[in-house]
């Protein structure tokens, strides 16, 4: 048996959409999970997080523009577009966090 023949394609999408993906937090509706996060957190850690999304709220988005990974793309020079992009999507995970904590759309 070939490796072709026991896991040809079709067999392999099946399972693949068979499983239901878990997401790795709970949905902002569940709000005993979330609550449970901020009982975690305790008041220090929940006043920090919402500081921080607070300043990322206030703050643009540092741009990212297609030169940036064309540039990386021509010469391997990764910082130039990995730099903005980090912050971007350190922006946006404190602006989510804190949403799911706090509940209010402030976020």
């Amino acid at each position: 048996m070939t490796l072709h023949t026991q896991y040809n394609p079709i067999t392999i999408e099946a399972a693949l959409r068979a499983v239901k993906p878990t997401p790795p937090f709970p949905p902002i509706a569940e709000r005993s999970a979330w609550h449970a996060v901020r009982q975690h957190l305790g008041a220090e850690g929940l006043a920090e997080a919402l500081a921080r999304a607070e300043r990322d709220a206030q703050t643009p988005a540092p741009p990212l523009p297609a030169t940036l990974w064309l540039d990386f793309a021509r010469t391997g020079q990764r910082t130039n577009y990995e730099e903005p992009a980090s912050l971007r999507r350190r922006m946006l995970w404190n602006l989510t966090l804190a949403e799911c904590l706090e509940n209010q759309g402030r976020f």
